[in-house]
């Protein structure tokens, strides 16, 4: 149920927002400086709105973190870039949790994504989160408004879409579960239409520089089954603009061929460490596909707002909200709906990439078009296993229909109220309004409050339990070791990582090929006979959990044959410093996974590593000082290929003249769409 005091906040809000929109512009005399302060004054209102929805992340307590059982995971490799202050390119080597592994390789996380960057470096891992959520909602919103404007949609249709991509639950709905870089990605890939149709239908060199920046950020976006959907789901769906007889359609195919490898050099600092550690990779894999909603119940999520119902199996589907959530209600459908009836002529192609591209979706979300592919012997897709996120990528694409179907609605021939005949204004040119206005405001207002409703839950944030920080008191030690907790429980893993500390045995949804995990040194149970309490070894309890230490699994020693010497390490990523006395001759031992771009010294003299699973150099007798430093050729061939995509877009920027806005080419004469008004495109 819409809560009153709720819907009147919001009414008073949305007022305010567009009384101010139109006395600003009002105010605005000459046409290009109104469109042009009428742009600003739009997303200005959108970012408001997004800071209204997501105002309980701007709490920078780090106890409270964002809601989700997996949204320890779902940062995890995001705390890397806390380092780059302190020790500079330690960053290239997350060492964090199970033996380390390349930073820059992670598919989970959007670890090169810049805004996670940015948000990381600047908050920190865990509040830099919660800024980085508030960015996803705008990018959504962003990316609806951008759309609308590239389809030549008005102002109303345009704030109204965008406001609804702020709210809908194809991004809240992924933090039921806490996995933010689902609903980044989500973001992420809806980014990708607006500069996508601008080239379909222009075929300008900008839209392409601008859609190839786009899909280099869906790529590095993160986690992975998103980009799926992109590849299977919207890019095919580009395919109707490329077979038309009434103009030459290679230059089209060249620009969309050209965005595509210009994003690959945009992404390069991602993909080339990637393809080196790829072979490395182990990630689960499901057959069947069984967590796929059957293709006919899929839409209905689009209108299902009972969180209960997500909360068991009915209509195929699983009992874990986070995959199935997409809402934004009727009002949006049915205005589709009317678009259909509305389109011009002239835009039915535009109408078709729409439709097919949902059609696409839906197909990848219920893994229809999966099934087609492992059976053609592609066994990576079994990799898959939660397809029906990608549905998600059906809402930015409904969403545009229907702010279609709300502009073709507003340009038909409606009664007009007049502002005399109701006391509102005393001058004697007789001013009206159209009655669309009237009619059509209330169930606007009621989708936007119904969908902001539904969402609010998951866009709160939670406290850290004290058990947490009491645990990680006592299992804290003044040299780096391994530290097991409860697998599984990834609330320990945003403060246990905000403390630097090393994770053994931590869940992470991929694993290295052929590598065992480091074992504790420090082990949390809450299993009693796991655990002598009259050992010297058990360090304690904290509510039931049980603290136990293992003291032959030290972190870093040397190993004489006779016996295992410790030595005092201190790891921070990448940058690794050990000391060691020993009496006699041995190798020293690092618990750290070894890989090439690893380098060793000893007293400041680089020594040969070892070819070993953990990293491990020769120890002579006496006190040495052992550095270890990951300096990979991978990254800085990455960043090379980066720079010169930034090259290729500034200089193609700068070469190519600015496109007249995509609508006008497009847009229909007003005889076509049922109206006597001025075209949106104008507006």
């Amino acid at each position: 149920m819409i809560e009153s005091n709720t819907l009147v906040l919001l009414i008073i809000y949305l007022g305010l927002a567009l009384v101010t929109s139109a006395l600003l512009i009002s105010l605005l005399k000459r046409s290009k400086q109104r469109a042009r302060w009428s742009i600003w004054i739009e997303l200005a209102l959108i970012a408001l709105w997004t800071i209204w929805v997501g105002r309980d992340l701007l709490n920078f307590d780090r106890t409270l973190l964002l809601n989700g059982r997996e949204f320890g995971m779902s940062i995890q490799s995001h705390f890397v870039w806390q380092w780059l202050g302190r020790c500079q390119l330690c960053v290239l080597w997350d060492g964090s949790i199970n033996g380390g592994a390349p930073a820059f390789t992670e598919l989970h996380g959007a670890v090169l994504h810049p805004v996670v960057v940015i948000t990381s470096i600047l908050f920190g891992a865990i509040n830099g989160a919660k800024i980085t959520l508030l960015v996803t909602l705008f990018m959504a919103g962003f990316a609806q408004w951008w759309l609308a404007r590239v389809m030549g949609l008005g102002q109303l249709p345009r704030l109204w879409i965008a406001a609804m991509a702020v709210v809908a639950g194809n991004l809240s709905g992924r933090m039921e579960s806490g996995l933010l870089a689902e609903s980044l990605s989500t973001a992420a890939c809806a980014l990708t239409l607006a500069p996508g149709l601008q080239l379909a239908l222009t075929g300008q060199r900008r839209a392409t520089v601008l859609l190839a920046i786009t899909l280099a950020l869906a790529i590095t976006a993160g986690q992975g089954y998103l980009q799926v959907g992109l590849v299977l789901g919207l890019l095919p769906a580009y395919l109707v603009f490329f077979f038309d007889k009434y103009r030459p359609v290679w230059p089209i195919w060249k620009e969309f061929l050209l965005a595509g490898v210009l994003s690959l050099l945009l992404a390069g600092l991602f993909l080339v460490p990637l393809a080196h550690f790829w072979p490395n990779f182990i990630k689960g894999t499901g057959t069947g596909f069984s967590s796929a909603q059957a293709l006919e119940y899929a839409p209905l999520n689009l209108v299902i707002r009972d969180f209960s119902f997500y909360m068991n199996e009915s209509l195929g589907k699983w009992a874990t909200p986070h995959m199935y959530i997409n809402f934004i209600g009727w009002v949006p459908i049915l205005l589709a709906v009317i678009a259909f009836r509305l389109v011009p002529r002239r835009q039915l192609r535009t109408l078709l990439f729409l439709l097919v591209a949902i059609g696409l979706v839906f197909l990848s979300s219920s893994a229809v078009t999966l099934r087609m592919l492992e059976q053609l012997r592609f066994d990576f897709i079994r990799s898959v296993r939660y397809a029906s996120v990608i549905g998600g990528l059906a809402v930015p694409l409904v969403l545009a229909l229907a702010g279609w179907g709300l502009h073709l609605l507003v340009q038909c021939t409606w009664p007009r109220l007049s502002l005399r005949s109701l006391g509102l204004t005393r001058q004697k040119a007789t001013r009206s309004v159209s009655m669309s206005y009237v009619v059509l405001a209330l169930p606007l207002l009621w989708s936007l409050v119904a969908a902001y409703d539904f969402s609010r839950p998951w866009l709160k944030l939670n406290q850290t339990h004290p058990h947490v920080y009491q645990t990680l008191q006592l299992v804290a030690q003044p040299t780096t070791q391994w530290i097991e907790l409860i697998y599984g429980e990834q609330f320990w893993t945003p403060a246990a990582l905000d403390a630097d500390m090393k994770l053994a045995k931590s869940i992470r949804p991929w694993d290295w090929r052929e590598r065992d995990l480091p074992q504790p040194f420090i082990q949390a149970t809450r299993n009693p006979q796991e655990v002598v309490t009259t050992s010297v070894n058990y360090l304690g309890q904290v509510g039931e959990l049980l603290l136990v230490k293992h003291p032959h699994n030290e972190y870093a020693y040397v190993d004489t044959g006779q016996q295992q010497v410790p030595c005092a390490a201190t790891a921070l990523g990448g940058n690794i410093d050990v000391e060691c006395t020993t009496e006699v001759a041995g190798k020293l031992l690092v618990t750290e996974n070894s890989w090439t771009g690893w380098q060793a010294y000893r007293d400041g003299t680089p020594v040969t590593l070892d070819n070993e699973r953990w990293l491990s150099v020769a120890a002579p007798a006496g006190s040495h000082r052992y550095e270890f430093r990951y300096r990979p050729w991978d990254v800085w061939v990455g960043l090379l290929l980066t720079l010169v995509g930034v090259a290729l877009c500034l200089v193609w920027w700068i070469r190519s003249p600015r496109a007249k806005p995509p609508a006008q080419a497009d847009v229909a004469p007003p005889s076509e769409t049922n109206s006597s008004e001025i075209p949106a495109s104008q507006a």
